[in-house]
């Protein structure tokens, strides 16, 4: 039980895979050799996509602060159903397929703003996981107000005014 403590605390700033493609109400993973990569930087959420074998480029850049919500899923394959009921017909190959929905299963992260959705297909869940406690912890430290030396002298003077009065 410490060791996965002590996995979960562990700090990764950078996951890589193949980008998602969103195809009707379905999100897939990109053909074509694509890739991506999304890292921190700083404030910032960076990902560089390179799609159809490194044809075509795309870096988007996110401040984290922007971030509305992280998700990561586990689902399967629909087209492999789909798939497997229209060539049932054909000499039972759809059985094939149909066997393969049940068994392939895919992990994808989807990251949500108010202008963008990324995703990410991948391998390991157990990186993808500490990204998002990564992506977490560094919004909740954006978001805590910091109190500075200054605030504290001017309204001890503002107190000092106000007692003199």
């Amino acid at each position: 039980m410490n060791s996965r403590n002590s996995r979960n605390n562990q700090i990764n700033t950078e996951i890589n895979g193949k980008p998602g493609i969103v195809w009707g109400n379905l999100i897939v993973p990109a053909s074509g050799g694509s890739k991506i990569k999304i890292k921190v930087a700083r404030d910032l959420l960076q990902a560089n996509i390179k799609l159809a074998y490194g044809l075509e480029k795309k870096e988007i850049i996110i401040p984290i602060l922007e971030i509305k919500g992280i998700e990561l899923v586990e689902g399967r394959l629909w087209w492999l159903l789909g798939l497997g009921i229209t060539t049932l017909s054909i000499y039972f190959i759809g059985i094939i397929f149909i066997i393969m929905f049940f068994i392939v299963k895919q992990r994808w992260i989807v990251i949500h703003t108010p202008s963008i959705n990324l995703s990410l297909f991948y391998k390991k869940s157990e990186n993808v996981e500490q990204f998002q406690q990564t992506i977490l912890a560094i919004q909740r430290q954006l978001r805590t107000p910091t109190i500075s030396k200054s605030n504290n002298s001017r309204s001890s003077v503002a107190n000092g005014v106000s007692q003199k009065s």
